[in-house]
């Protein structure tokens, strides 16, 4: 009995989102499904070739924009007098214009020309969307639930990249580039289907967020271990650059939203201990490899030196090497990289 009552209720519910589904024209079903795509920036991908200025490799991400610029051209014509009559609108169609005309003078003319091609599909997917912005507004707890899922999903398999980095030699097994391996740090920094960490710390800003503005109007258990989860992936990327435009995003985001200190209050506490946890989880990371040679304290005070751009050095330790002798290799980094830092500022 119970299973014939669990088939119908799984019966009635794909029929519900059947017909919710059917509701939908062909654009607003395409974006339900960009929540989960968004994460397949890199991994896998299609290779087209090279030359000598840049590789030519299709993500499903990429495939996805070019398919959803398209879908979205018959909603922008419908709506163009109406859109041609937003201030915004108008700002964004400047800028894509601009885009478009600085390829004249681009140094790499091939690379300008792709890169506006996909400044064009954004550009033609934010007018549908502002085109239909009010079935879509009903459509965002949808979009946000989708989002959160997925991004459970990719925190857990980040999480099985940091175990399985520490365990197997190399770690390109399991999709790791090749500056997320152990031996850079002496543990893991995971990407998932992302280049490299940083791009996943990027991706990763839009459903922490989210997850913080929730806990600061409400707390419950499963949205405080999402948090944690997220954020504490969030600093094993050790992704500086999103790191600190998550912390600045949550400051601005806590004093403008009307709720108590209390509240507030909770939501830094648990960002703390996310990255308490991140950090022990590195550490523990670097202790359990058996081909790396560190520790780990070593791993913490690397890890703490690199995201602090050298500010913050823990005391050092005078300790033996576990077990030089039987093949590890040091890290090659056990601290700030100002490489990483002076190459993007360059």
């Amino acid at each position: 009995m119970k299973l014939s009552k669990s088939k119908n209720i799984v019966s009635k519910k794909v029929k519900s989102a059947g017909r919710y589904l059917n509701k939908l024209n062909w654009f607003e079903r395409l974006l339900l499904i960009a929540p989960i795509l968004l994460w397949f920036s890199w991994q896998p991908r299609i290779q087209l070739g090279s030359d000598g200025t840049m590789y030519y490799r299709l993500s499903l991400a990429l495939i996805y924009v070019a398919i959803l610029a398209v879908v979205a051209i018959p909603t922008v014509w419908r709506g163009r007098r109406d859109l041609m009559k937003s201030h915004y609108v108008r700002l964004i169609t400047a800028f894509t214009i601009w885009s478009g005309i600085t390829v004249v003078w681009s140094v790499n003319r091939r690379r300008g020309i792709l890169t506006f091609g996909v400044t064009g599909a954004l550009y033609l997917i934010f007018l549908a969307i502002w085109s239909e912005r009010e079935p879509i507004r009903r459509l965002l707890p949808l979009l946000v639930k989708i989002l959160l899922v997925s991004t459970t999903v990719v925190c857990v398999l980040a999480l099985v990249q940091v175990v399985a980095g520490a365990l197997i030699p190399g770690g390109q097994q399991v999709g790791l580039c090749r500056g997320c391996v152990a031996g850079q740090f002496g543990f893991v920094r995971p990407n998932v289907f992302a280049i490299e960490p940083q791009f996943l710390g990027s991706l990763l800003l839009a459903p922490l967020l989210t997850m913080s503005y929730r806990l600061a109007i409400k707390h419950n258990g499963r949205d405080n271990i999402q948090f944690l989860l997220f954020a504490t992936v969030l600093v094993l990327t050790m992704s500086r650059g999103a790191i600190y435009a998550y912390s600045a995003a949550l400051v601005i985001l806590l004093v403008f939203t009307k709720t108590g200190i209390r509240q507030k209050l909770a939501v830094v506490c648990l960002g703390c201990l996310a990255a308490i946890l991140g950090l022990t989880i590195q550490g523990v990371a670097a202790q359990a490899n058996p081909y790396i040679d560190t520790n780990f304290y070593q791993a913490i005070s690397s890890s703490v030196n690199h995201l602090s751009l050298g500010k913050i050095s823990l005391p050092e330790k005078k300790e033996e090497a576990r077990n030089a002798n039987k093949g590890e290799v040091a890290p090659a980094f056990t601290g700030y990289v100002t490489e990483s830092t002076n190459i993007r500022t360059n």
